[in-house]
């Protein structure tokens, strides 16, 4: 929830954006799901005769359409044209939100860090608040770009599907389900697993981005003092625990994806078994046996991909988590632009100056007057 509100707050005057996207994802969704339903049609109505009502569509009597199959033909050619249409907008639309958010993000964060007193900048490393604008703000735009529409696709192409698939043969669709559930739970624990993979990867690129920085700021004093052997054996380190922990996570995201390879195929291969039998016995038709067929081979790869984007989400928690760390940093209460009108002289009496942790005394018990029209810097 707090993950959502912080997309909510940086995403205002685009809103509109996530509607088109849903909308035109709705569309692309519908025209995948007739594709099967025509097919199912064609061969079990038009080329096998089998008797149909085509209730809107009934001014073309099926003998018309068996002698100019190329009008079916056609309307696939139409719903190709439509469904380009529909995906373009939805990737349009997403594009335009996620690139917008991030340009807000961007100004609050730059905004943000410009009110952090200075006691803040002294304990945050310059590497790290920098991997936290660059890399883990490039997270969540990536994330809402492209994750945020194929879950929105995978959710409704599932529901849909299974209306439809319900409607024809309830027996068949519960047998296109068994694999659903052992799909979805081991999403979730790949999820839970990778979670923390992710924090330790995201920490110690900060640590890399951090040694990196602080070389080229002290490039001076590598030089004068021959240290270079010193700050490259320093960046390997760093370098070398963060290829481990990416290793690690490509080795995880690996097995994810050829273990969930194996449920699919092996729920198609269940799916498609069964419909012979059904075909077999005459408790289903051809056609309908290539749309059981066609519309699990289309639902169980986006289903598959709920690990990725459960994955995903897992990084942009924590990207959020990091951002967050920063925005709930309270700021200076800065007062600018002040002009008062001061008449005669100035004058310090035993005036000392800490920052806030009390680490350095800047002045000390410093005594002086300043009269008036004069300019004095302390240096």
């Amino acid at each position: 929830m707090k993950q959502l509100k912080f997309v909510i707050k940086h995403a205002k005057g685009y809103k509109h954006q996530l509607v088109i996207m849903f909308l035109s994802t709705l569309v692309y969704v519908g025209i995948i799901l007739v594709y099967p339903i025509l097919l199912r049609f064609t061969i079990d109505n038009v080329i096998n005769g089998l008797p149909v009502d085509l209730g809107f569509f009934s001014f073309f009597s099926i003998e018309y359409l068996q002698s100019h199959l190329w009008v079916i033909a056609l309307i696939f050619i139409a719903l190709s044209g439509v469904s380009s249409v529909a995906l373009f907008l939805r990737g349009q639309s997403m594009g335009l939100f996620s690139e917008s958010f991030i340009k807000n993000l961007r100004n609050s964060l730059y905004d943000h860090l410009q009110k952090l007193p200075y006691a803040y900048h002294i304990r945050s490393t310059t590497g790290d608040l920098i991997q936290r604008c660059t890399s883990d703000v490039d997270q969540i735009g990536r994330f809402l770009s492209n994750q945020v529409r194929e879950l929105t696709y995978a959710l409704l192409l599932v529901f849909v599907s299974l209306a439809v698939m319900f409607s024809i043969n309830v027996k068949m669709t519960l047998i296109s389900m068994i694999s659903f559930p052992i799909i979805f739970i081991y999403a979730v624990g790949f999820f839970k697993k990778m979670q923390s993979t992710f924090k330790q990867y995201d920490e110690e690129e900060a640590e890399l981005f951090t040694v990196f920085k602080e070389s080229l700021d002290g490039v001076r004093v590598v030089k004068a003092f021959n240290r270079e052997r010193f700050e490259l054996s320093k960046f390997d380190q760093k370098n070398v625990q963060l290829t481990s922990t990416s290793r690690k996570m490509f080795k995880l995201l690996g097995m994810y994806w050829g273990i969930s390879d194996f449920f699919c195929l092996a729920q198609i291969m269940i799916v498609l078994i069964a419909s012979i039998f059904e075909v077999r016995s005459g408790s289903m038709t051809i056609g309908s046996a290539m749309l059981f067929v066609s519309y699990i081979s289309t639902v169980l790869w986006p289903i598959r991909n709920v690990g990725r984007i459960l994955s995903d989400m897992g990084k942009v928690g924590v990207s959020i988590t990091r951002l967050e760390e920063i925005f709930d940093e309270p700021m200076e209460d800065l007062v600018s632009g002040l002009k008062p009108s001061i008449l005669g002289s100035l004058v310090f009496e035993d005036v000392s100056f800490e920052y806030d942790d009390g680490t350095e005394t800047v002045l000390r018990n410093l005594n002086f007057s300043v009269e008036q029209g004069q300019t004095v810097a302390i240096m």
